[in-house]
C-alpha cells in the first residue's frame, strides 16, 4: 500500500510538471494533445508497473474453456454460432450427421473425459439419467422457444364405470390462426375447446366412457382443415365392483332414505341403523349384507366393511371404544364419509376437520363444482357450512370459492367430510344422472382403501419401447407379473407405503399386470413420436429446474465467479506508452527547432 501511495504522489507530481512545461514550451502540436498524451503516457507507466483488471463480466467473447451440448430441438442459428466460438458436441443423432459434431454415446465416459469442464446445454434438454450425473457440476443452459401443439396432457388411467373422462391439457398455438382440440371416442367427436392464436392456452376435454376395458380415446388439434397433431389417451375402465356399506344415522332422513335405495340398485351391500332415542335404535339390512349392527359395534362390525357414512353427531355419541373401532378400521382401509350438519366436530375422526357455519342465507339455494371441473344442479340450502382445509386435506367439492367437502387420507383408508345434506332433492326432480354423478365421485374418493386393484404410477408419463419405466404401486410387497413375467418389488425410497419395479417394456400397445390373489390391471406403452411436444416441454422444465437448484447448491463458486477478473495484458499499456512518448517526443523536436 505504501508503495502504491508513493506512486500515485510521483505521478500527480510527474503529471504537474508535464503540464507546466508544456504550457511554456511553443509548438505545432496543441497544448491539450500534449497534456492528453503525457496523461496517457503516466497510466501506461501504471499499467506496466501495477497489474491492472476488468470483471469478467465486461468481457463479450465467448468462453473458450466451456463446452457446447447441443441437445434435441435446437435451433440450427445457435449451432453455427457456438461451433465457431467454442467446442462442441451433441447427443442427438440428427444433428451430429448434420453439421459433423461429435457424438456422445456413453455419457459417463464423456463425464470422465471433462469432469470440470463448464458446460453450455442448448435444445430441450438432457434426461434425467443424464442430468443426475451432473449434479454439482457448472452448467448454463439456452433454452429455445416452446415446442409447438400439445405441451401437457393428464387424464386418469384408470377409471370405475360411470366415472366421466376429465382430460386436462395445455396447447401452444404460436400461429395467427386460431387452434381447436377434439376429444375423440371410437372416433367419434364428443368434446372440445377452442385454442386462441399466438398463445398457450390450457383446456379441459371431458366425455363419459360407454363400454368397459382397455379404451384408447384421442384428442386432436386442428386449424381450419388441416390437422396439426393427433394424440392417444388409453384409459382403462373398470367394472363397478359392489361395495359393502354401513351407514349410522343420528336421526332417519331421506338422505338415508334414497341412498339405501341407489345402493340397493348397485347391488351393494347395505347395513342401516338410525337413532329414534337414547338406547334406541332401528335397524335395516339388504339381502346382499351380512353385517350385524347390534350394540356396541365391534371389530367385527367393519371387517369386511369397504364404506362407512355416518352423521358427525352419532359418530360422537359413539362410545370411546366404538370411535376407536372405526379408527382402526379407516386406518386398515375402509372409507368414511362424514356429515357436518351444524359446523361442529367433536368425534375422534371428525375433529380432524374444521367447519364453520355462514350466517348468510342462500335463499335461491347453492351450486357446486367437484374438483374434476364437473358442475351440479343447483340445491335449496337454507343455511351452508364450510370446511376450512389444511395442507393434508384436499378439497372435493365447493360452492363458489367455499369447500362444502373435503378428503384427508387416514392410514390406509380415506376420511370425507362434507356439510350439505340433502342431495336426494335431485332424485325427487328427476335429476338420477346428476345424484349417481354427485355420489359416484364421493364414493371414489373415499372408499379407495380396500380396492384390491394394483394402483400405480409410471414414470416417465409416456413410456415407449426399449426404454426404462419405472413403475410405483402402493401394494403389498409382493412380486407383480408383467405380461406373465414376475418382477420383485423394491420400497420406495421416498414413500414408504409405496413399492417400485424397474423394466425395459419389449413392444407398444397394452401391457397386462397381474397381482398375486388380486385382480389385474393394463398399462399402455405409446410410439416414440407420440406426445413428442410435451416430452420436449416436460425435458425444459426439468432441465430449467435442475439448472436453478444447481446453482443454490454452489453458492460459493457463483460468488467467485462474479469477482473473477481478467488482467488487462502489459502490451496494449507498452504501446500505449510508446505512442504518448511518441507524440511528446515530436512536440519538444517541434519546439527546439523553433527555438534555434
Amino acid at each position: 500500500m505504501l508503495l502504491h501511495a508513493l506512486f500515485i504522489v510521483f505521478a500527480l507530481v510527474l503529471f504537474c510538471y508535464i503540464v507546466v512545461n508544456e504550457r511554456r514550451s511553443k509548438s505545432r502540436v496543441p497544448y491539450l494533445v500534449r497534456c492528453t498524451a503525457g496523461l496517457l503516457a503516466i497510466g501506461a507507466l501504471t499499467g506496466l508497473l501495477f497489474p491492472l483488471s476488468y470483471p469478467s463480466s465486461w468481457s463479450f467473447s465467448p468462453n473458450s474453456d466451456e463446452l457446447a451440448i447441443f441437445t434435441r430441438g435446437t435451433p440450427e442459428t445457435a449451432i453455427d454460432i457456438s461451433v465457431r466460438n467454442s467446442d462442441a458436441v451433441t447427443t442427438d443423432s440428427i444433428i451430429a450427421r448434420k453439421f459433423q459434431i461429435p457424438l456422445i454415446e456413453d455419457w459417463e465416459a464423456f463425464l470422465q473425459q471433462y469432469p470440470h469442464t463448464p458446460f453450455a446445454v442448448h435444445g430441450f434438454g438432457l434426461t434425467p439419467y443424464q442430468l443426475k450425473a451432473l449434479d454439482g457440476h457448472p452448467i448454463r443452459y439456452h433454452a429455445p422457444e416452446r415446442p409447438h401443439g400439445f405441451i401437457f396432457g393428464e387424464w386418469p388411467l384408470q377409471l370405475p364405470a360411470s366415472t366421466p373422462l376429465v382430460m386436462h391439457g395445455q396447447y401452444n398455438n404460436p400461429s395467427e390462426q386460431e387452434a381447436k382440440v377434439i376429444l375423440l371416442s371410437a372416433a367419434q367427436p364428443v368434446d372440445s375447446a377452442i385454442i386462441p392464436p399466438q398463445s398457450t392456452h390450457p383446456f379441459t376435454l371431458t366425455c363419459h366412457p360407454k363400454q368397459l376395458g382397455n379404451n384408447l380415446f384421442s384428442v386432436l388439434a386442428i386449424a381450419g382443415q388441416d390437422t396439426l397433431q393427433h394424440e392417444k389417451l388409453p384409459v382403462t375402465i373398470r367394472p363397478s365392483q359392489p361395495l359393502h356399506v354401513v351407514m349410522l344415522a343420528a336421526s332417519p332422513s331421506f338422505e338415508y332414505k334414497f341412498l339405501t335405495n341407489w345402493f340397493q340398485q348397485l347391488h351393494y351391500g347395505t347395513a342401516f341403523r338410525a337413532r329414534i332415542s337414547t338406547g334406541k335404535f332401528s335397524f335395516s339390512y339388504s339381502e346382499a349384507s351380512s353385517t350385524s349392527l347390534a350394540y356396541p359395534l365391534g371389530e367385527s362390525t367393519f371387517k369386511h366393511t369397504d364404506l362407512l357414512i355416518a352423521d358427525e353427531a352419532e359418530l360422537a355419541a359413539c362410545s370411546r371404544h366404538e370411535q376407536q373401532v372405526i379408527a382402526e378400521a379407516v386406518r386398515s382401509g375402509m372409507g368414511l364419509l362424514l356429515f357436518i350438519h351444524d359446523g361442529k366436530t367433536s368425534s375422534l375422526l371428525g375433529k380432524q376437520f374444521r367447519a364453520s357455519a355462514i350466517s348468510t342465507k342462500h335463499e335461491q339455494g347453492v351450486t357446486m363444482r367437484s374438483a374434476a371441473k364437473k358442475d351440479y344442479p343447483r340445491l335449496p340450502v337454507s343455511a351452508l357450512s364450510t370446511i376450512q382445509i389444511n395442507p393434508s386435506q384436499r378439497p372435493l367439492l365447493y360452492h363458489n370459492e367455499q369447500v362444502v367437502a373435503a378428503s384427508q387420507l387416514y392410514g390406509k383408508g380415506f376420511v370425507t367430510a362434507m356439510t350439505i345434506s340433502n342431495s336426494y332433492i335431485w332424485w325427487l326432480r328427476n335429476q338420477q344422472a346428476s345424484y349417481a354423478q354427485f355420489w359416484s365421485f364421493l364414493l371414489d374418493n373415499t372408499a379407495a382403501g380396500r380396492r384390491q386393484n394394483p394402483h400405480y404410477v409410471q414414470t416417465p408419463r409416456f413410456p415407449t419401447a426399449h426404454k426404462r419405466t419405472d413403475l410405483s404401486l402402493q401394494h403389498p410387497d409382493t412380486p407383480i407379473s408383467i405380461d406373465g413375467t414376475a418382477y420383485p418389488l423394491l420400497q420406495h425410497e421416498s414413500l414408504p407405503d409405496f413399492f417400485q419395479l424397474s423394466f425395459w417394456p419389449r413392444r407398444t400397445g397394452w401391457h397386462s399386470m397381474e397381482v398375486p390373489q388380486g385382480d389385474s390391471t393394463w398399462f399402455y406403452v405409446y410410439d416414440n413420436s407420440d406426445w413428442q411436444a410435451a416430452k420436449d416441454f416436460a425435458a425444459m422444465q426439468a432441465m430449467e429446474s435442475f439448472v436453478t437448484e444447481n446453482s443454490k447448491k454452489r453458492p460459493e463458486e457463483a460468488r467467485n465467479k462474479s469477482r473473477l477478473k481478467n488482467e488487462v495484458p502489459k502490451w496494449l499499456f507498452f504501446l500505449l506508452f510508446l505512442i504518448a512518448a511518441s507524440i511528446l517526443w515530436y512536440a519538444s523536436r517541434q519546439y527546439n527547432q523553433n527555438v534555434m
